[in-house]
């Protein structure tokens, strides 16, 4: 997993999908899988994301945004899981889990 939050850094964007490629590319495959993961969903419209100039966000199976990539790597229903615990704590606990835990 290449892990990061939503950046509007091409060059951060350019290097993942980059490295992404490298792994996949080797003569000798040292994984299986490569993804970009994005743990939250910062924004709904990525038409204006410069993600969008090195990733189809829509259909890459290779990059995971908020849920998909909690259900992948915790099972199906984990990321509403995650939500829910998180509201339990209430908003002043939100704030602090989300910054410091998740960097979101």
């Amino acid at each position: 997993f290449e892990l990061d939050k939503m950046t509007s850094d091409n060059f951060q964007a350019k290097a993942s999908k980059e490295k992404i490629f490298k792994l996949l590319a080797m003569n000798l495959p040292q994984v299986d899988f490569a993804f970009f993961a994005l743990p939250y969903n910062e924004i709904k419209n990525y038409q204006d994301s410069l993600l969008t100039k090195w990733f189809d966000i829509q259909e890459d199976e290779s990059v995971l945004i908020g849920d998909s990539f909690w259900n992948l790597i915790g099972g199906e229903g984990i990321y509403n899981n995650i939500m829910k615990g998180i509201t339990l704590f209430g908003e002043s606990s939100k704030k602090q889990i989300c910054e410091e835990y998740l960097d979101f």
